[in-house]
C-alpha cells in the first residue's frame, strides 16, 4: 500500500519537476550568455534578439508550464505523462535550437558573407520557433485528451 501511494506521488511531480529542472539549466544559461545576440532579418526587417533575455524568457516558459501540469494533478485530472514527455521534449529541443543559433560575425566590407550568414541564422531560428509551437500544440492536445 505505502509503495502504491508512493509510486502515485513520484508520476504526480514527475512532469512539474522535469519543467522545473529544465528551467534550472536555462537559468544556469542565461548567467553564460553576457553579451550574445541573434539577429534575424525577415523581409528586410531585421529583429535583434539578446540571447540572455530568451533564456528569460524560456525560464518562465518552463515554470509556467510546470505550473499548468502541477494545477491539473491537484484537481484530480493529471495529465497524460507519456504526451507530457512528448511535450517536454519537444518544447526543450525548441528552445535548445534557438539558444544555440550560432552569432556570426560581420567582416567589414565582406556584404556577400555577412548576407549569407543572416539568411542561415534566419531560416535556423525559424525552424527552433516551429518546433516549439509544435511542442505547444502537443500539450493543447493533450488538455484535450484529458477531458475528453
Amino acid at each position: 500500500m505505502v509503495l502504491k501511494q508512493t509510486t502515485n506521488s513520484m508520476i504526480r511531480y514527475f512532469l512539474p519537476l522535469l519543467f522545473l529542472g529544465a528551467g534550472f539549466s536555462f537559468f544556469v544559461a542565461r548567467l553564460l550568455f553576457l553579451r550574445k545576440i541573434i539577429e534575424v532579418n525577415l523581409y528586410n526587417t531585421y529583429y535583434i534578439l539578446s540571447k540572455k533575455k530568451l533564456a528569460t524568457y524560456s525560464i518562465g516558459a518552463m515554470l509556467f508550464l510546470a505550473l499548468i501540469y502541477e494545477l491539473f494533478s491537484l484537481f484530480n485530472k493529471p495529465l497524460n505523462t507519456n504526451l507530457g514527455i512528448i511535450h517536454f521534449l519537444i518544447t526543450t529541443l525548441g528552445i535548445l535550437l534557438a539558444m544555440s543559433a550560432p552569432i556570426f560575425d560581420s567582416v567589414p566590407g565582406d556584404y556577400k558573407k555577412t548576407r549569407q550568414n543572416r539568411e542561415y541564422l534566419t531560416k535556423f531560428c525559424l525552424v527552433a520557433l516551429l518546433i516549439f509551437c509544435l511542442g505547444q500544440t502537443v500539450i493543447f492536445f493533450n488538455i484535450a485528451w484529458t477531458f475528453f
